[in-house]
């Protein structure tokens, strides 16, 4: 199908006149992972070096990747420059970044986002980090950009979190995929993959009523271009004659304390076996959940001390 299934002619064209950008083209061009302008030092593939990992199972992905390493630790230098080179990505949705630019705001963007992070810093120290991972993994490794933010809340009704969704088109089938990012940074692997089931669980229990409001949300957003809007109303309220199935799935980010480089090349076969020793507890967590049918992909990053890098990598990046 393709990324402007939904848009009739005349919508195309009223857009196009208004001097709005459309690129109609296999994958969508409302839906782009928007890395053109970002220096090459700091686009994904130059600061994540991935390692190939076996797979063993179609529901769940597994991937694997390290930091540039530096003696007997990881290197954050490259790290602190991709974040701060592509906060805005991470930060807002794609459709609020369209709206920004299509008022030519293109400054604004920048220091709104660094605004947001430093708010969310002040206010929730711990999980900062662990949103920006899950968001450039699953935006910049998997092309799947974000289209919504869902916001959490307490008992009391105060905003605690939120999950970004983000939307996958796949080229070789009709289908189009949601996948909601999840992420847990903690010193033991197998403690961050406990907690990452936990937060599926709950959102899986509150799922009617998150699902219900995506549209919504996204539409009480004023800097959303009308094409964005369009595009996602087909997607989660699609009319009978455009009637497709949207698949939900997960992201999961899980940052812990790993291998760490040495004076051999191992680094990659050591890191490799110690993922696979957490994907038993996975497989684990998924039989106790009775989650058999949900899509996984997970995506690992060791780090040196997790605890401290939570607060140490952020206050780097708004530096």
């Amino acid at each position: 199908c393709s990324a402007t299934d939904g848009l009739d002619d005349s919508f195309l064209k009223k857009a196009r006149k208004k001097g709005k950008k459309i690129y109609p083209q296999e994958e969508s061009s409302v839906l782009s992972p928007l890395q053109k302008n970002i220096p090459e030092d700091a686009r994904f593939q130059a600061v994540f070096h991935e390692v190939p990992i076996d797979q063993t199972s179609d529901k769940v992905k597994l991937r694997l990747f390290h930091l540039d390493p530096e003696f007997n630790r990881y290197s954050y230098d490259g790290l602190v420059r991709y974040f701060k080179e592509n906060l805005f990505r991470h930060i807002h949705t794609l459709n609020e970044i369209n709206g920004y630019n299509n008022e030519g705001r293109t400054a604004t963007l920048h220091m709104d986002a660094r605004t947001k992070l430093a708010e969310r810093h002040n206010k929730e120290h711990s999980d900062v980090l662990e949103t920006l991972f899950v968001e450039a993994c699953i935006t910049d490794a998997s092309n799947a950009p974000k289209i919504v933010n869902i916001l959490e809340h307490d008992s009391n009704g105060i905003p605690s979190g939120s999950h970004g969704v983000h939307y996958l088109k796949r080229t070789n089938s009709n289908n189009s995929k949601i996948i909601v990012a999840v992420s847990a940074i903690m010193d033991n692997g197998s403690d961050a993959i406990t907690k990452a089931f936990s937060d599926i669980t709950d959102i899986i229990s509150s799922d009617k009523y998150w699902r219900s409001r995506l549209f919504s949300l996204s539409c009480l957003n004023s800097r959303m271009p009308q094409e964005a809007a369009k595009l996602i109303a087909s997607i989660f309220m699609p009319k009978p004659s455009n009637q497709r199935e949207i698949q939900i799935g997960y992201g999961v980010f899980i940052g812990y304390s790993g291998e760490t480089p040495d004076a051999t090349d191992t680094l990659g076969a050591r890191l490799s076996r110690e993922v696979h020793e957490l994907e038993r507890l996975i497989h684990e967590r998924i039989e106790m959940n009775n989650l058999r049918s949900l899509e996984l992909g997970f995506y690992f990053v060791p780090l040196n001390d997790p605890n401290k890098d939570k607060l140490c990598i952020v206050e780097e990046v708004l530096r």
